[in-house]
């Protein structure tokens, strides 16, 4: 049984800390590209329909 706190549990706790800081980093910037991907995606849809015109072909 180690005593709580001992500097090993410290460095530990360190390590899971830094691990779960780069999961959530690496998290956020899938979801990042994701929502570029749809704002781009978006973006071509709404030009495409813009370019159309009322009438469905272009005026």
């Amino acid at each position: 049984v180690k005593p709580a706190g001992s500097a090993n549990d410290v460095a530990l706790d360190a390590l899971d800390l830094d691990r779960m800081k780069q999961e959530i980093l690496e998290e956020v910037v899938r979801e990042l590209h994701k929502v570029k991907e749809e704002i781009i995606d978006g973006e071509w849809a709404a030009r495409a329909a813009l370019s159309l015109g009322p009438r469905g072909g272009v005026s």
